[in-house]
């Protein structure tokens, strides 16, 4: 019972209430609609964005030498694009090197295995390992794994794939040249005072995105180095390779490492055998440790300000809205979304302090007592 009746300040209350929560709802869901309708354009900014946040401070170190604007932009967009195919070009140069001896390896550890299938205590006849790549293939073909459908699908992911590399490197090249300028542009299209708090905003995004990324990138760069050479040490092929998978998983939180670690461990069961392996398990869990305990906190520190149940969250929505994409870009998304709530949504600040004060006591007197301004 409501004390009252209905007709009550309570349920008026409580009715706007619901009818603002609804409206938020389906704006939030028309938009979702929306970005689903350009996802490989909208990804391909956002990448580019990402991307420039670190490249374009390179841009403005070669103006302040006196290197023209353009010329400073294709010079560190130019370089970018030969480091990435460089590092491409040798990793593909390893794998094809390498392909023949990890055939022959990965073939007498499969005999190996079946022979041990032959033996106490599973004793599995050889007429049913003979046929199992025939059950293999039959079930590939049955299922409808390879038809014209997937054909198409493929197809159709690698034109967007290649139109969306032509807009990332487009708006790449732009943000690098003239990024600096954007806030002026801002200005001048919303006004001034709307431009500054815009402008506050978008600044702060973008020196957290950058000092994430830069963080991040270090991070993987010592986890693929140790991880890699470990595997040289063990001679697990392809290390290079494994080495910089390591590193490209960084960007991924929490799974994009173990994924890795993974992948490396099935690398060295299949052609160097199950003692190797275990020690690759054993080196990847050392190095994930030392990444967490030391690594992350130091270079990352408290750039993104999120709470690892916030990046849990937000790693689940961007994988299922964007997919790997989604995973890579979430945790930026979600650091630039708190900043944005911080700066145009009253009390989300004072929410900020509160979690500052549970996750690091040590820093409450801080946030109580600000030192004031010289």
């Amino acid at each position: 019972m409501i004390p009252g009746g209905a007709d009550t300040a309570f349920l008026e209350t409580a009715g706007v209430v619901c009818l603002r929560i609804l409206a938020v709802a389906a704006v939030a869901y028309i938009g979702y609609l929306g970005f689903l309708q350009v996802r490989p354009v909208a990804l391909a900014i956002i990448t580019a964005l990402l991307i420039g946040s670190v490249l374009q401070p390179l841009t403005g170190r070669l103006r302040d030498v006196g290197v023209p604007r353009t010329l400073a932009a294709a010079i560190v967009f130019i370089g970018a694009l030969l480091l990435l195919t460089m590092a491409a070009s040798f990793v593909v140069g390893q794998v094809v090197s390498e392909a023949p001896e990890i055939r022959d390896r990965a073939t007498e550890a499969i005999e190996d295995f079946a022979d041990r299938l032959q033996k106490a205590p599973f004793n599995i006849e050889s007429e049913r390992l003979e046929n199992l790549d025939e059950e293999l293939a039959d079930w590939v073909t049955e299922s409808g794994l390879l038809n014209a459908d997937v054909a198409a699908n493929v197809g159709g992911f690698a034109t967007n794939a290649f139109s969306g590399l032509f807009i990332a490197l487009t708006v790449l090249f732009f943000i690098c040249r003239d990024g600096d300028r954007f806030p002026q542009y801002l200005s001048a299209l919303v006004g001034a005072e709307r431009g500054e708090r815009l402008n506050r905003a978008g600044n702060e995004i973008w020196v957290t995105t950058a000092s994430y990324l830069r963080g991040v990138g270090i991070t993987g760069l010592v986890d693929g180095v140790l991880i890699g050479v470990a595997l040289a040490i063990l001679g697990v092929p392809l290390y290079v390779p494994l080495a910089l998978l390591t590193f490209l998983g960084a960007f991924i939180p929490v799974v994009g490492a173990t994924l890795a670690g993974v992948l490396a461990a099935a690398v060295a069961l299949a052609t160097n055998g199950l003692t190797t392996a275990l020690i690759v398990v054993v080196v990847v869990l050392a190095v994930q440790q030392l990444e967490g305990n030391l690594l992350a906190p130091l270079l990352l520190g408290r750039a993104v300000q999120l709470h690892p149940v916030t990046i849990l969250l937000s790693l689940a929505v961007g994988a299922t809205v964007a997919g790997i994409w989604g995973a890579l870009l979430s945790v930026p998304a979600a650091a630039a979304i708190r900043i944005a709530l911080a700066e145009f949504v009253p009390g989300v600040q004072r929410v900020d302090d509160l979690e500052e004060e549970l996750l690091h006591p040590e820093r409450a007197h801080e946030l109580a007592d600000p030192e004031p301004d010289p």
